[in-house]
């Protein structure tokens, strides 16, 4: 599916005990502050060497200052001391997703599972990806979620994971009716929207398309991706000057948006 192959949903932070917010500090500042950071970590993991919080906020310490192979070296190494600890395998797969190491993810995400199995966010990310490889466990992993636990957003994740397996699978039908599943149960998921509309867009029913992601837009107005796709759904209708408008936005939420700076020109010309 087009949107799945520029994205990748984010569907869950596994790494929580640190929150940096220093994003808008000079440079020097921010480094500095890491650095201050990561010998504070350093010192209180020497000292409480016991403490998996502790060893997952160094690590991820480690990671946000560059050095991904000691992060990773690390907390193998942890794994091994605490073999039974589902957040070290969690941080792993977290590390390898960002990297785009999708199978070694799949396989720290699996030890998770197999030490503790009601970890619904782990389960979602792995049939997501299941999902995306086009691998019949998704629907396994899926319909476990919908059935086992009681709560309409765990549910809706299930039925999203399903829709993300047809519409990679070539059967746009069932997709679309796992994504209004996942609507049914939660209405704010809003990438359930979005799939859907790309989907509706693809087959050829564009003022549906547009429907779909207007519910979208007015759950999420600062998404460039909704954004995007509203464009070349008014581009498809021949409605240009609407199309623009919403590629010149998808601009400004999102200067890197190349298919949107293609779109205005092919337009333009």
């Amino acid at each position: 599916m087009i949107s799945l192959q520029k994205r990748f949903l984010p569907v869950f932070i596994l790494f929580t005990a640190l929150n940096f917010s220093c994003g808008n500090e000079k440079n020097s500042e921010k480094n500095l502050f890491q650095t201050s950071l990561l010998d504070s970590l350093q010192q209180q993991a020497a000292q409480y060497p016991d403490s998996i919080q502790l060893q997952l906020s160094l690590q991820e310490s480690i990671y946000i200052g560059g050095d991904t192979t000691k992060a990773l070296d690390n907390l193998v190494l942890l794994i091994q001391k605490f073999p039974s600890n589902k957040s070290l395998h969690n941080a792993i797969a977290s590390i390898h997703l960002q990297k785009g190491d999708t199978t070694y993810a799949i396989q720290a995400l699996l030890h998770s599972l197999a030490i503790d199995q009601n970890q619904p966010d782990v389960e979602f990310e792995l049939a997501f990806l299941d999902a995306a490889q086009k691998n019949e466990e998704a629907l396994i992993i899926a319909d476990r979620m919908i059935n086992r636990y009681a709560e309409k957003d765990i549910q809706a994740k299930g039925h999203f994971s399903k829709g993300i397996y047809f519409a990679n699978t070539a059967l746009p039908k069932k997709a679309i009716q796992e994504f209004d599943s996942a609507i049914i149960k939660n209405f704010t998921l809003v990438d359930a929207y979005v799939e859907k509309g790309i989907l509706l867009l693809e087959s050829g029913k564009i003022n549906e398309s547009i429907a779909t992601l207007s519910k979208a837009t007015a759950l999420d107005k600062n998404n460039a991706d909704i954004l995007f796709w509203l464009g070349k759904g008014y581009q498809q209708k021949k409605d240009f000057s609407q199309a623009l408008i919403y590629f010149s936005e998808t601009l400004k939420l999102d200067p890197t948006n190349n298919s949107a700076k293609s779109a205005i020109e092919e337009i333009k010309k």
